[in-house]
C-alpha cells in the first residue's frame, strides 16, 4: 500500500510539472506572438510615414519645376522684331501690344497669325502686320524728329501707361516702353481714338 501510495504521490508530482511547463510555453508564444505584432505594426508605420514623406518630396519637387518652367516660358525672348527695339522683353512688348489693340479697338489677330490661343506672333503673313510696323516707324519718328523742342515734356492722352503683368497674381503692372526716344507726344491712340481707321475731319467722317 505504501509502495502505491508513493507511486501516486510520485505521478502526480510529474502531471504537475507538465501543465506547469505547458502553461509557460503557452504565456511564452502570446507574449511572443503579441511582439511580433507590435513590431510588424511599428514597422508598417514607418513604411506608411516614409511613403507619404516621399509622396510629399516629389509634389513638391514637381511644383518647383513647374514653376520653373513658367518662369521660362514668360522670360522667352520675342521674335522677329523689325522696328521696336530688340532688347525688349516678352513681357514689354506683350504691354505694348495691347495698348495698340486698345487704341485701334482691334483683338491680337488682326495682325498675327493663327487661332487664338495659338497665336504665331514671329511670323509675317498678314499684311496688316506690315503696315503696323510702318505705322510705328512713323510714330517713333515723329517723336523724335517733328516734336523735338515742340509743347510740354508730359506724354498725351492714351491708354493706360502699365499693364497688368502676365499671369496676375498681384504682381506689379509692365510699364510700357515709348514709341521713340524722349518724351512720348504722340501714339496711335492720338488719332485712332479706338478706332481702326482714324476720323480725318472734326464730324467724324473718313
Amino acid at each position: 500500500m505504501r509502495v502505491l501510495a508513493g507511486r501516486g504521490f510520485f505521478v502526480s508530482c510529474i502531471m504537475l510539472l507538465f501543465i506547469a511547463g505547458g502553461v509557460g510555453h503557452a504565456r511564452q508564444a502570446q507574449q511572443a506572438g503579441q511582439g511580433q505584432q507590435a513590431g510588424q505594426g511599428q514597422q508598417a508605420g514607418q513604411s506608411q510615414q516614409a511613403g507619404q514623406g516621399q509622396q510629399a518630396g516629389q509634389g513638391q519637387q514637381a511644383g518647383q519645376g513647374q514653376q520653373a518652367q513658367g518662369q521660362g516660358r514668360a522670360q522667352a525672348p520675342p521674335q522677329n522684331l523689325k522696328v521696336l527695339p530688340k532688347n525688349l522683353t516678352r513681357q514689354q512688348v506683350t504691354a505694348l501690344m495691347r495698348t495698340f489693340t486698345t487704341a485701334l479697338g482691334v483683338q491680337c489677330t488682326h495682325c498675327h497669325a493663327g487661332t487664338p490661343p495659338q497665336l504665331n506672333y514671329a511670323a509675317d503673313e498678314k499684311p496688316t502686320k506690315e503696315v503696323a510696323r510702318k505705322m510705328i516707324h512713323m510714330v517713333m519718328h515723329i517723336n523724335e524728329e517733328h516734336l523735338k523742342g515742340i509743347g510740354s515734356q508730359t506724354e498725351p492722352a492714351a491708354p493706360p501707361a502699365a499693364a497688368p503683368a502676365a499671369g496676375g497674381g498681384g504682381q506689379a503692372p509692365v510699364p510700357v516702353p515709348p514709341l521713340g526716344d524722349g518724351p512720348q507726344k504722340v501714339t496711335c491712340y492720338t488719332c485712332h481714338r479706338g478706332q481702326l481707321k482714324p476720323a480725318t475731319s472734326p464730324g467724324g467722317g473718313n
